[in-house]
């Protein structure tokens, strides 16, 4: 005898978007993207910190865009200084022209679609973040259990002059000066930590090719993040945090202290109206196909 209402359609199961395959550690390799500009200094204690690495990136990329050919250089020599001591593969890209207006998206798209298809996972960073030795292992552990995961990491400030510069430092050491910061962009729909939620993103590569990377009509930086967050929960990735004992730490700069201004409040604000705009409408793959500023 049928149960419920005569004609009543049993509903469809939906399937998540995205079925990445089953990796093995032993298996499993890793990238790091690092968007950067002017802020050379800042960017040898965040190599710094992937060396430390219990387990270390499989390859290192650096992207420059709009930086000075001095700074190119540095850069540059920062790696070899950093990365080659730690063996770990590099790469170095220009994404723009000296003085062109800073865009983070188009900077972690310009590197992402440099990764070669070998790698498995893909981690968007921040260049003033140092991270803890263990990251990249619970990191990885996460992976392994959820393949279908898009993985963030908190983040706490550092006060002005904690990184010094002139000596060696350990993880420890400035984790001492650590402090939890909610600033204007807090958003608890992310989670209680979602003031560290554009430290570190981490995806399998091909979702990132799949959506497209961070959306480039969202410039200079703000929203794009938390953007991505959300798109990846609804094309069928989980949202992992690094445990809070395992925070990041974000090396104080002048920029970070002008976000009030004028202008960059109507950027923000801007990038704001273009994420809620596209995501109510479900357009969750963004950019054209030469995004990254790869030709179609």
């Amino acid at each position: 005898r049928p149960r419920g209402r005569i004609g009543r359609r049993r509903p469809r199961r939906r399937r998540p978007a995205h079925h990445p395959q089953e990796v093995s550690m032993g298996e499993m390799r890793i990238a790091t993207v690092t968007p950067h500009r002017g802020r050379v200094k800042a960017l040898e204690h965040h190599l710094r910190s992937l060396v430390n690495q219990t387990r270390p990136p499989d390859l290192s990329v650096v992207v420059s865009h709009g930086d000075t050919l001095e700074d190119r250089r540095a850069i540059v020599g920062v790696m070899g200084r950093t990365l080659d001591g730690g063996y770990i593969p590099k790469q170095f890209w220009s994404a723009a022209d000296e003085g062109v207006p800073w865009a983070k998206p188009l900077a972690v798209n310009w590197g992402v679609r440099r990764v070669p298809s070998t790698v498995d996972i893909v981690i968007s960073i921040d260049v003033d973040c140092i991270f803890h030795p263990l990251t990249l292992e619970r990191l990885e552990k996460e992976f392994e259990i959820r393949p279908s995961c898009f993985v963030m990491c908190p983040n706490l400030s550092l006060p002005e002059g904690a990184v010094p510069d002139d000596r060696p430092w350990t993880f420890e050491e400035l984790r001492a000066h650590g402090r939890l910061v909610r600033w204007r962009g807090h958003r608890e729909d992310i989670g209680p930590m979602s003031h560290g939620v554009g430290a570190l993103q981490a995806a399998p590569r091909e979702w990132w090719h799949r959506v497209r990377g961070l959306d480039e009509e969202m410039a200079l930086w703000g929203s794009e993040d938390i953007d991505l967050a959300k798109r990846a929960a609804r094309t069928g990735l989980s949202w992992r945090w690094i445990p809070m004992p395992l925070a990041s730490l974000h090396q104080w700069h002048e920029a970070a202290q002008i976000s009030d201004a004028p202008e960059i409040v109507a950027r923000l604000k801007k990038n704001h109206e273009i994420s809620v705009t596209k995501l109510r409408r479900g357009q969750f793959v963004r950019n054209g196909r030469g995004w990254g500023g790869l030709p179609t």
